[in-house]
């Protein structure tokens, strides 16, 4: 049983693999892709965690050169109010006792210093290890805020197409609309309409000027949000020739799952943070242990190892020294403790994003299965609105329905025609937030 389910996630992964390695033709565009090189060579926040990345590569390094012995250079020069004296013991006759002074009163010394750790506990071993895991965290998690940036510059990018969509259909719109009014005017001439006709076309007529003024408006706002986000001056154009229709291809739902969990960079942040804090569990241990170094000096001092002679000597030391904390009232014991609840913390937290994950992943992949039902839906119903409103033009210009029943036409089928470009952008987001929640939005 045990090998038919390693055989089946091993399939699965395979599977998304392949989904991420050839991906749509048409998704995402390249204007969009554009913009998302933008977002990562110039975006703020990503610069900061490089600094970051680099600030961390600096302390391994640091911590790796610790191992390596240390040269140093060292002097004194101290002066002495009052130097010992003693009598010598032994007296010649005739000779008065003789009084010795024992050093100098100014005393000079120049040394060069050698230092090597000789063991440390491990701790040294293991602040490399945790400085190398919390760079590649640190990795993870630009990779994963990149992610966020590229789905926000999409969801943007996917508004502003909608608004210029929207634009193009009140246009046509307003064509209709402006054929309409001279058709009424002629009619009026003629005396077959009446003034109120010409009216309510009119005011047809200014309802979709006002309509489109306030996309325009809103087209700017838009624009500003992802030149800030892009952190750019010029914006591509979303598409020279409209929207395409989406291909409404979908994988079912475990293969989506499966390239989420091989792909998502949170779940590669927070194993490589456990890590880091395993080892600063370690480092914390290494206090049981004695620490043991060798150091080595050459001296030029005045005096010397005479230390009766005031002249200048020179000579070498070389010595082990060891320190063990035999008692510290149980600091170590609870920094050992605080390291491990901070592991088990991450573990817990681990353990919460793969539960969101697996959330996040069946949102988008229902989000999109509703659109492709809307899309399918309203194609159908968009023929059958353009059919109608044809329908109804002719028998207008035959005479044989009102201009109200034609208004109503036109209105519907404009409602329509905007609500299946809403629903083309309803996909086009819902695939980017699948994307997003699969780890792949960037590739």
């Amino acid at each position: 049983m045990k090998r038919i389910s390693r055989f089946i996630l091993g399939f699965l992964v395979c599977w998304a693999g392949t989904l991420q390695a050839q991906p749509s033709q048409d998704f995402p565009p390249a204007a969009l892709r554009q913009l998302w090189r933008e977002i990562s060579r110039n975006h703020l926040s990503l610069r900061q965690l490089d600094q970051t990345i680099h600030s961390l590569e600096l302390e391994r390094q640091a911590q790796k050169a610790s191992l390596l012995p240390v040269l140093a250079t060292a002097s004194s020069y101290s002066h002495i109010s009052d130097i010992a004296r003693f009598t010598l013991p032994v007296q010649l006759p005739g000779v008065p006792p003789t009084e010795v002074e024992a050093g100098v009163r100014n005393q000079y010394d120049a040394a060069l210093v050698v230092q090597q750790p000789i063991f440390t506990g491990f701790r040294i071993r293991s602040q490399i290890r945790a400085a190398d895991w919390r760079k590649r965290s640190v990795q993870f998690k630009k990779q994963a805020l990149q992610n966020q940036l590229y789905f926000q510059a999409g969801r943007l990018f996917y508004d502003l197409q909608l608004n210029q969509l929207q634009q193009q259909v009140l246009q046509k719109s307003l064509q209709r609309v402006e054929l309409q009014l001279q058709k009424v005017r002629s009619f009026l001439q003629a005396q077959q309409a009446s003034a109120y006709d010409t009216l309510e076309v009119s005011n047809r007529r200014l309802q979709l000027v006002s309509q489109l003024q306030r996309l325009k408006t809103f087209q700017r706002v838009l624009e500003s949000k992802l030149k800030f986000l892009a952190h750019t001056e010029e914006l591509p154009q979303p598409f020279a020739e409209g929207l395409p229709r989406p291909e409404l291809q979908m994988q079912p739902l475990e293969a989506y799952l499966a390239a989420a969990f091989q792909n998502r960079p949170e779940l590669q942040e927070l194993p490589a943070m456990q890590q880091a804090q395993k080892q600063m569990v370690q480092a914390a241990r290494s206090a049981y242990y004695p620490n043991i170094s060798a150091a080595a000096s050459y001296h030029y001092a005045r005096p010397g190892v005479n230390f009766f002679a005031d002249q200048w000597m020179t000579y070498f030391t070389v010595g082990v020294h060891i320190q063990w904390r035999l008692w510290d009232w149980q600091q170590i014991e609870r920094k050992v403790q605080q390291a491990r609840a901070e592991y088990t913390r991450l573990q817990l937290q681990s353990e919460y994003v793969r539960r969101e994950i697996v959330q996040q992943v069946e949102e988008a992949y229902h989000s999109l299965l509703t659109a492709k039902e809307q899309i399918l839906l309203q194609e159908q119903l968009v023929r059958e609105e353009k059919r109608r409103y044809q329908w109804i033009a002719q028998r207008y210009e035959q005479g044989f329905v009102s201009l109200l029943d034609l208004r109503s036409a036109e209105m519907q089928l404009t409602t329509s025609e905007l609500q299946l470009q809403k629903n083309y952008v309803e996909w086009y987001a819902s695939r980017l937030q699948l994307l997003l929640a699969t780890g792949q939005i960037g590739y």
